[in-house]
Parts: structure tokens; C-alpha cells; sequence
């Protein structure tokens, strides 16, 4: 798996949303608990958070886990990818197995599921 990689489409099996160093968010087995959050009352979890962190952007390009000082989404920029940004629409953010993450409502089903090599499309962080 690279660290720096997320990839949306169909999970065989059960991934998680972890930190993978201090700024970078990676998708895969997570050896300890980590969580999303949005910065207002509705909380994001994949696991246990001791501090309010939210997903950020960092420029351009990166996002970041940290205290963001804007307001910033998670959204579908199209059929496939996902990027960081304002929302015009309502999204998601999901797990294929039964623990279900949103950033909004989904009219299909997706998930933020681990690269591998046969992969095509990927958000870089």
C-alpha cells in the first residue's frame, strides 16, 4: 500500500481511515485508533479521537489532519474522485462493510478504500 494514496471505488475487504505520520492520511489496516471530524458538532469517527481534528487543506493539493481555521468539505468532484473543498451539493463519505460514514447523503454507494495495483484513480494526498 502507499502512504500517500486514496483511492475511491469497491472494497473487498474491511479498511480504515488512519494517520500514517503527522500530516499525511493514508487507507489501510491502522494499528492504532484514529478518527475524522468535523470541525462543528457532527463527528466523523473511524475509531477514538483524544483531540478535535478536522480534514483540512493544507494547499493545493495536501490534506492534512489538524485545527482547521477555515471551512473546508469532503465532496465528490465527480463520478470517481474525491477532493477537498466547498460543497455545492450534499456527500459522503462510506464504508462498504456495515459501519457507514457520511459527509452527507450518497445516492450510491462508494468507499475511501486502500490503492492497489490495479487501481486507476486516486486522489494524492
Amino acid at each position: 500500500m502507499e502512504s500517500v494514496l486514496i483511492g475511491v471505488g469497491d472494497c473487498s475487504d474491511v479498511t480504515c481511515l488512519c494517520h500514517m505520520d503527522s500530516v499525511l492520511i493514508g487507507v489501510g489496516y491502522c494499528s492504532d485508533v484514529t478518527c475524522l471530524r468535523h470541525m462543528d458538532s457532527v463527528l466523523i469517527g473511524v475509531g477514538c479521537c483524544s483531540d478535535v481534528t478536522c480534514l483540512c487543506r493544507m494547499d493545493s493539493v495536501l490534506i492534512g489532519v489538524g485545527y482547521c481555521s477555515d471551512v473546508t468539505c469532503l465532496c465528490r468532484m465527480d463520478s470517481v474522485l474525491i477532493g477537498v473543498g466547498y460543497c455545492s451539493d450534499v456527500t459522503c463519505l462510506c464504508r462498504m462493510d456495515s459501519v457507514l460514514i457520511r459527509v452527507g447523503y450518497c445516492s450510491d454507494v462508494t468507499c475511501l478504500c486502500r490503492m492497489d495495483s490495479d487501481a486507476h484513480r486516486s486522489w494524492i494526498l
